[in-house]
């Protein structure tokens, strides 16, 4: 019964009144000054509307009141991004609503329900293949803007299109307050042992790197090994990392395994921490 009209600084919420010859009519209350900087950034989600609003915020219309959702992080990536190639779309899976966004230079995809963002990208592209979504036969089918494969949305597959699905995660820096740390042992708690029968990931591998420049450039740390089937013993821990005043620590997964993280723990010496 209702109509979202967005323009280029302002937008309009018309409804459907049954009056003579035109049926819709402006809401006495229906109008407020964000504006939509792209129409395809458009898309209807848990009974709202979100866009991506003409002072680069996203936007979700609550009622009548467009409400920001985007955080700081995301402002930041739209107002550098091209505005031209912006597009979105939405899905729900297991109770959860997602808006995806995505652009030339990244993909962002908010969950309505945590009401937390998080960045996407397919292995080797700086987004996320998936552009389109279709919900058919209890499946949320999707489609890969850089071919015509369709495929689905489903935790219990690793590969993306039978490439690879590279999982990655960056701890916050290990400052020793401008005095120099000796990194005695790093340990990434997590469950292994969950290598596949055959094929890649039949003996799964973790990798670390590490930056002593505020991640501008990286040192490759010697891989380690998460178990092949059944091996529960296995542990994944480096030691002597040597020194430094500010490190970064960047971990990574290319197998096509489950990863279920617990905890991490790093022994230090020196320093102020």
């Amino acid at each position: 019964r209702m109509v979202v009209n967005f323009g280029n600084s302002s937008g309009e919420i018309w409804e459907n009144t049954g009056a003579a010859g035109f049926p819709f009519e402006r809401n006495i209350n229906g109008v407020f000054e964000e504006g939509c900087l792209n129409g395809k950034t458009v898309a209807q989600q848990d009974n709202a509307a979100f866009w991506v609003a003409d002072d680069y915020t996203v936007r979700r219309l609550d009622g009548v009141v467009p409400v920001r959702v985007s955080t700081h992080a995301v402002e930041q990536f739209l107002s550098g991004c091209t505005v031209s190639t912006l597009e979105a779309f939405t899905y729900e899976q297991e109770g959860h609503f997602f808006y995806c966004l995505t652009a030339d230079e990244g993909s962002w995809v908010y969950d309505a329900v945590t009401d937390t963002w998080a960045e996407r990208q397919s292995y080797g592209y700086d987004n996320w293949r998936v552009r389109y979504h279709a919900q058919f036969a209890g499946k949320e089918l999707v489609g890969d803007y850089l071919s015509n494969k369709v495929g689905y949305l489903t935790f219990d597959d690793y590969t993306e299109w039978d490439d690879i699905q590279r999982m990655s995660w960056t701890y916050q820096p290990v400052y020793a307050e401008g005095q120099r740390a000796f990194h005695k042992r790093f340990e990434v708690i997590l469950e292994t042992g969950v290598g596949l029968t055959t094929g890649q990931g039949s003996d799964p591998l973790i990798m670390l790197q590490k930056s002593d420049d505020g991640g501008k450039t990286w040192q490759s740390l010697p891989d380690k090994k998460l178990g092949k089937l059944g091996d529960r013993m296995t542990r994944a821990i480096w030691h002597n990392l040597g020194s430094s005043r500010q490190r970064v620590y960047r971990a990574a997964v290319s197998d096509p395994i489950a990863i279920s993280i617990t905890d991490t723990i790093l022994e230090v010496d020196g320093g102020r921490l």
